[in-house]
């Protein structure tokens, strides 16, 4: 199976390919001087007219070794910052961890803190119960006309009488506490 992955020039190549485009300048400024010496210039006037056609050498090798290397050089910058913004948020993200789970181990502390406080503090006991009471208003016709010293019987359920009372000056009657059933 053929590799149709990328390939990365390797830094070893650099170097090489500054050999190629310098040696690839000198062999067209060769023969741009033999055609103006075929033409009947001097090798002098031949090299100075050769350079003046070919342009600034420095600067042509300049751009020739961008073009051949700068896609590479592009390429490694690029996967150097993704790689740089990816380590900088997975430390953001560690670190927010770490915090997140330093707070709750505190938070924890606490909560089980006062747990245990409240495990220790003695309950006061529950109220005991109120025996029945019964409680009410004897009034004549309506509320505004209450019947004062009116005598109250209190029935069991067969018809028992349990307890007899009579009412305030308001018509009021407690029962007082009563037995169950």
């Amino acid at each position: 199976m053929k590799d149709e992955s990328f390939p990365l020039t390797q830094p070893s190549d650099c170097g090489q390919s500054r050999d190629e485009i310098a040696a690839e300048i000198a062999d067209h400024l060769v023969a741009a001087e033999a055609e103006m010496t075929k033409r009947g210039a001097t090798t002098d006037e031949a090299q100075a007219a050769a350079r003046q056609k070919f342009g600034d050498v420095e600067k042509i090798k300049q751009t020739c070794y961008w073009i051949q290397n700068g896609e590479t050089i592009m390429l490694r910058w690029t996967l150097v910052s993704l790689a740089a913004v990816l380590c900088i948020l997975l430390g953001l993200s560690v670190l927010g961890n770490w915090r997140t789970q330093s707070h709750l181990a505190d938070e924890m502390g606490k909560l089980s803190a006062e747990l245990i406080a409240l495990a220790a503090a003695k309950q006061p006991p529950p109220p005991a119960p109120q025996p029945p009471e019964i409680t009410g208003m004897i009034y004549a016709g309506s509320k505004d006309k209450p019947v004062a010293g009116a005598s109250v019987a209190i029935l069991r359920g067969d018809g028992t009488v349990v307890r007899r009372t009579t009412c305030d000056e308001k018509g009021n009657y407690h029962s007082g506490p009563l037995e169950a059933g």
